[in-house]
């Protein structure tokens, strides 16, 4: 039965998909197809469930995060953030691709996200890097690796989600994602 299980459930998500089902649809109406089809839940229990799983104080500071990151790729503070940095490094060779990672240790001290961080950072960085000879696919890849360091950086979203899950200390998640952060970057 689990085999079937499995294989409505994927099933259900990759048919949703292809018409062209928002990706957050496409998840909770095969998940709930599935548990229709194979009764695994009393209907009445599912809204309660949902409820009890998003009904989390420290889930909300994900949103805030994602927000955060929003506001810095649309305004002029990811540019003063890049400036900031362009005066401590910019000098010296390869100045621009370390103002790119130092500038994502700040974002990602900021949004909490890899993903904000990266398109934010691409914004900014990435029409000054073509015009200053650096090629196309290293900066790209600049940037888009540069994203990582958004997970470790305190305050992570990956670091409050585990946090949550694992019940354990997200304060000392944050305290103890700084060293490897800082690792990252200078790697």
């Amino acid at each position: 039965m689990s085999g079937w299980c499995g294989l409505t459930l994927f099933g259900a998500f990759v048919l949703f998909l292809a018409i062209d089902f928002p990706i957050a649809l496409a998840l909770g109406g095969s998940s709930l197809l599935t548990v229709l089809v194979f009764d695994l839940a009393p209907l009445e229990l599912l809204p309660q469930v949902m409820f009890g799983t998003v009904d989390s104080f420290t889930l909300l500071a994900i949103p805030f995060f994602v927000f955060a990151g929003m506001i810095l790729g649309h305004t002029t503070l990811s540019r003063r953030l890049v400036d900031l940095a362009e005066c401590v490094v910019g000098g010296i060779p390869g100045g621009l691709g370390i103002v790119g990672i130092i500038a994502a240790v700040f974002f990602a001290g900021i949004s909490g996200s890899g993903p904000a961080d990266v398109a934010a950072l691409g914004l900014v960085l990435l029409g000054p890097m073509y015009s200053a000879g650096y090629p196309r696919p290293f900066s790209g890849a600049l940037i888009a690796a540069s994203g990582g360091i958004g997970i470790l950086v305190p305050p992570s979203i990956a670091l409050i989600i585990y946090g949550f899950i694992a019940e354990v200390s997200i304060p000392k998640l944050f305290v103890a994602g700084i060293i490897p952060g800082i690792i990252v970057a200078f790697s």
